[in-house]
């Protein structure tokens, strides 16, 4: 599947399938207003009351309706792109959510347009116009928009193939035309008639393209030669730079002035061109095995900003034989421009940071803005005795970031930068954060989120790790994986104070403490769940149930009383069995691909969220009625994670496009 394996969803989900701990406090949740967005469509359907032990087949009784409003989005999504409004005062952010427009020089929110998986976005030349392209998350076409940013209309909607991905567009300096480039052709668009035109002799992939100032010529990057090729489109005559076969340019970027071509190539060297003579100006080397993913001039056509993939942005100068170094960034930058008077310069790379940059000083300008991350787990709280959202991301960095599900607004971030990141927890010291220890270490690391002292290891283990959870009491640390055992820490000393091994063949996957910390469950990857109870001098573990049906299980999460588990499965369905005799008790009728990964009780066990991967929608089930009482809608890329209030009233959805959103429901 897309963007992550099944093994990393089942690693970052691992806590989910327990029954949530309390919170460090007993407190109502407010129930957000101010910041509602939309709602969703809820059929109403039939409710059964809480069932008793084990749970009872469905209810034919009518009972009362349950819908669900989103009252909160959590986040502004994932940033694919950011581009600088021709009069520097607005920056236009294309993100997983839709288009942000923010001031360039407060860097305050203005207004969203909510969209699609918003992946580029240009402004006209007289900044009226906003091109965006925008892709559709069930078959992945994509499209692209005209907007009349004055009064937020969009003007004309240009569609294209599912099997045609866009690398970037272009704007003629007059605003009229737009230069396409896509995989399969190269187009350029009348905005006034929604016509298109293609260039003479281009059948290529076009990776880039670039008006020069005037917009007599257009320079495009494809796979058609391994040079620049250069369209005079006054006379329709075309010529090619650089013939000495080294791929052709990804990137491409005109100076100001019109003088200068900058290209970068397979070899990832950049390389400046006197467009009139053809001739190489200058060339900048590959750094490593890295490669540049954005370009910008200075207005005064003297400097050239390169992101580069290892985090840094260099800023090449022609009266300068070194660059100047901006090193702020955490991962690869995407999206560069200079302010119109040269003096700020603009950066969003794949860290979701929008940075703004004084050029001068090679230094940090103002406070970045934090998009977010992926939502990978998610962890309701207490906070100063108030409920709190806990999300945590997704590699390379599991940044921990504390939400007020009253305001909707973003209350703190942890920036504990580790990978492999197994758990949060709200322990009496603050918050705890678990993760692997990389680069071919097993070793466990609990790392103490709001201070700088080293993290506490957890040494003896072999292999990956795939599944941990705290107990309830917050005194131990159980952990499983590929090395076939189960252990026990010491969440305080970091020592080993259990171990069950010698299991083959299988991962151990979803532990839980069960039985007020006296019982730890998990499953093998075949379904069957057992049980240690290791305080008790077991030496070995028991077998609960047998989950396989003959389709692989996807998910597993137990009832808040403990007297049954749901398992989700390949096929789609989803069934939920008794402990108590290992037998079926309810079936949740589902059609493939519709699959669930992500399960979530309500506290009080009538209701099961359950995570789509088809759609990326939520779907809420009446357990004993056996039906879909509500499809939550919105998220634009798969949800990771789901967690009920401790009071039940709101449901949290946290996905890889970068939000959280909040349900409310009502009954």
């Amino acid at each position: 599947m897309p963007k992550s394996t099944l093994r990393l969803i089942a690693l970052a989900l691992t806590l989910a399938a327990c029954t949530a701990p309390a919170p460090t406090a007993a407190v109502p949740i407010a129930t957000p207003t101010a910041i509602a967005i939309t709602s969703t469509d809820a059929p109403p359907t039939t409710n059964a009351p809480p069932s008793a032990t084990p749970l009872a087949p469905a209810s034919t009784a009518t009972t009362p309706s349950i819908s669900f409003t989103q009252v909160a989005r959590l986040g502004n999504g994932i940033i694919n792109y950011m581009a600088l409004s021709p009069d520097g005062k607005a920056l236009a952010v294309a993100s997983s959510v839709g288009v942000w427009l923010y001031d360039a020089l407060t860097l305050q929110a203005q207004r969203l347009l909510e969209k699609n998986l918003v992946s580029l976005t240009a402004w006209s030349p007289d900044g009226t116009k906003l091109a965006i392209v925008v892709t559709d998350s069930t078959d992945y076409s994509q499209s692209l928009e005209i907007w009349d940013v004055n009064t937020w209309q969009a003007l004309i909607t240009l569609p294209r193939k599912t099997d045609e991905g866009i690398f970037n567009i272009a704007w003629f300096p007059d605003s009229t035309q737009l230069a396409v480039a896509a995989s399969g052709e190269f187009q350029i668009w009348d905005i006034s008639t929604g016509q298109s035109t293609s260039l003479p002799n281009f059948n290529g992939v076009a990776f880039d393209a670039a008006w020069s100032p005037d917009g007599s010529q257009l320079a495009i990057g494809s796979n058609q030669s391994d040079g620049v090729l250069l369209y005079d489109l006054t006379t329709g005559q075309q010529r090619l730079f650089l013939t000495d076969q080294i791929g052709g340019p990804k990137l491409l970027a005109w100076s100001p002035d019109g003088k200068w071509l900058a290209s970068v190539h397979d070899d990832g060297w950049l390389r400046i061109w006197d467009v009139a003579s053809g001739a190489e100006q200058r060339k900048y080397p590959s750094i490593g095995f890295t490669s540049i993913d954005s370009l910008a001039w200075s207005l005064d056509s003297n400097t050239i900003a390169a992101g580069y993939r290892d985090n840094i942005i260099r800023l090449w100068s022609f009266d300068a034989e070194e660059p100047v170094l901006l090193t702020d960034s955490w991962w690869s930058i995407h999206s560069l421009a200079f302010s119109p008077d040269g003096k700020l310069l603009y950066s969003a790379g794949h860290d979701n940071i929008l940075r703004v940059w004084d050029v001068a000083s090679a230094t940090l300008a103002k406070s970045a803005v934090d998009f977010g991350d992926a939502v990978e787990q998610l962890t309701w709280s207490a906070m100063d005795g108030k409920p709190t959202l806990v999300t945590t991301g997704r590699d390379p960095f599991y940044v921990i970031r504390v939400w007020d599900p009253a305001t909707g607004q973003l209350k703190q971030i942890l920036n504990r930068y580790v990978m492999n990141g197994l758990g949060v927890r709200n322990s009496e010291n603050g918050w705890q954060f678990l993760s692997q220890m990389v680069e071919g270490s097993s070793d466990l690391l609990l790392w103490n989120a709001q201070d700088e002292s080293q993290p506490l290891v957890f040494k003896g283990r072999t292999g990956e790790v795939s599944s941990a959870a705290w107990s309830e009491n917050g005194k131990w640390i159980a952990t499983g994986g590929a090395d076939n055992a189960v252990r026990v820490w010491d969440a305080v000393t970091g020592e080993k104070v259990g171990e069950l091994s010698g299991f083959v063949g299988f991962f151990v996957n979803n532990l839980c403490w069960l039985n007020n910390d006296s019982r730890l469950t998990w499953n093998d990857e075949n379904g069957v769940i057992k049980s240690w109870q290791w305080q008790a001098g077991q030496t070995g573990p028991t077998q609960l149930l047998d989950a396989n049906t003959g389709a692989y299980p996807t998910a597993f999460a137990w009832s808040p009383d403990e007297s049954a588990v749901a398992v989700s499965y390949d096929g789609g369905s989803i069934r939920i069995w008794a402990v108590q005799n290992g037998k079926p008790i309810a079936d949740l009728p589902g059609t493939p691909p519709d699959r669930a990964y992500v399960l979530a009780w309500s506290p009080d066990g009538t209701l099961l969220a359950t995570a789509n991967t088809a759609d990326f929608a939520v779907r809420v089930w009446d357990v004993t009625a056996q039906q879909v009482v509500a499809t939550l809608t919105g998220h634009t890329d798969y949800v990771n994670a789901l967690a009920w209030s401790p009071d039940g009233q709101l449901l949290a959805s946290g996905s890889s496009d970068g939000t959280v959103r909040l349900w409310q429901l009502s009954r």
